[in-house]
């Protein structure tokens, strides 16, 4: 289903032309499927975007040159993708081609296919972890050449016509996912068109995130620009009370030893490897405490603080919501939640006892407008001096998070 322009959803698969032209496809479990390498959006028609199976994506097109090279596309879990396109001592992102250029092999798929069928030649790839996998089928007209170049690593295509059609299917694993009801309160008939485009749009948007426990992307949202809780606050009267309950309950799942929260799940590639990580320090640690059975509560901390070393901490103002949102829980959570509760109410004491609270940014000298002037009035204080002079005043107080 199209969102708006170069922008799809379709089930589990959010498709798009990010601001470089690459077209970029995330599916379950924060993975990338499909990242265009040396493609530009100029290069490429998407024709329509329809449903496929297992809750899948047919995404029907074609290029627009009768011959192309077709780059192996990048393909891994967000986190490393996200690191790869923002560099350190890099003041913006660069492409995926400046990525593969950089770092080859880091995005590369695991395995490549090739097969002929009466219908034209079709490619999959795939990247695999553990026995699980993710990647795409790419269907090409009947009559179109392919080549490999391995020291190039992709495939010279050439097709009998002036352009090349394609069928692009991303595939993954079979993933389960929550059957969710209606999230949105009912909207009187509004008297603007866009009023109701927008209303619609933001509820599919959040049908996803929620159906395929979206909490990750690119940007720090894969397609709604806040976490869970931030999305059930600002959503009060908006969102079913069903739907606030159910996205507070499942974010107080994450919460970890001290009492902190975090903006993303550990899920997929990213899960797999982090508990590769983790078996070899508990390996290492048991050998320890076969040695020294009075070792044993220290080695459950240990195990604890490597796995809190995997949760994103970008940002620190979340656990107040998951105190904020309590009394939307409209059933009696179970006793680990209120464990976990109990745990993010320790945390935020101890820091409102010991951390000074942060408000907003003060203005510097130059830029005052009075002398008793002394704070912006809006802003968010995790962003850089640039973010105020982007933000509109209407929206920026609701972008303010106050935390110790």
């Amino acid at each position: 289903m199209r969102m708006k322009a170069g922008i799809y959803i379709q089930e589990a698969y959010y498709i798009e032309f990010d601001h470089f032209g690459q077209l970029r496809i995330v599916g379950p479990n924060n993975h990338l499927h499909f990242g265009a390498v040396g493609l530009s959006r100029d290069e490429i028609e998407i024709q329509s975007v329809e449903p496929g199976p297992d809750n899948g994506a047919i995404i029907s097109g074609y290029f627009k040159a009768q011959a192309l090279f077709f780059h192996d596309p990048a393909m891994g879990h967000i986190r490393k993708v996200r690191d790869l396109i923002k560099p350190a001592n890099h003041p913006g992102q660069i492409t995926l081609d400046e990525v593969v250029r950089r770092h080859p092999g880091e995005l590369a798929p695991s395995f490549i296919g090739y097969e002929e069928t009466t219908d034209g030649p079709a490619l999959t790839y795939r990247r695999t972890y553990g026995d699980r996998w993710y990647g795409f089928r790419l269907e090409l007209q009947k009559g179109t050449k392919l080549h490999r170049s391995i020291n190039r690593r992709g495939f010279d295509l050439e097709s009998p016509g002036p352009r090349i059609s394609f069928r692009l299917i991303p595939q993954s694993h079979p993933t389960p996912h929550p059957g969710i009801g209606q999230i949105f309160s009912k909207l009187d008939e509004p008297r603007k068109p866009a009023l109701k485009e927008i209303w619609e749009s933001t509820d599919r948007e959040i049908q996803h995130m929620l159906r395929y426990r979206k909490t990750s992307g690119f940007d720090y949202g894969t397609v709604f620009p806040r976490d869970w809780m931030e999305s059930a606050d600002l959503g009060e009267g908006d969102l079913l009370p069903s739907a606030r309950h159910y996205m507070y309950l499942e974010s107080l799942k994450h919460v970890d030893y001290r009492g902190r929260g975090w903006h993303e799940n550990i899920v997929g590639e990213y899960n797999y490897l982090q508990k590769r990580e983790i078996v070899k320090v508990e390996d290492s640690l048991e050998q320890l405490v076969r040695e020294a059975e009075s070792a044993k509560e220290r080695l459950k901390t240990l195990v604890r603080q490597a796995k809190s070393n995997y949760i994103n901490r970008n940002m620190v103002d979340i656990e107040p919501h998951y105190l904020i949102g309590f009394n939307s829980m409209m059933d009696k959570v179970d006793s680990p939640t209120l464990d976990n509760l109990r745990s993010v109410a320790k945390y935020v004491k101890q820091e409102a006892d010991s951390q000074q609270l942060i408000t907003f940014k003060k203005i510097p000298g130059i830029l005052k407008r009075h002398k008793d002037e002394s704070y912006f009035s809006a802003g968010n204080w995790r962003d850089g001096d640039g973010a105020y002079k982007r933000i509109h005043p209407v929206i920026a107080p609701y972008d303010v998070n106050v935390v110790f």
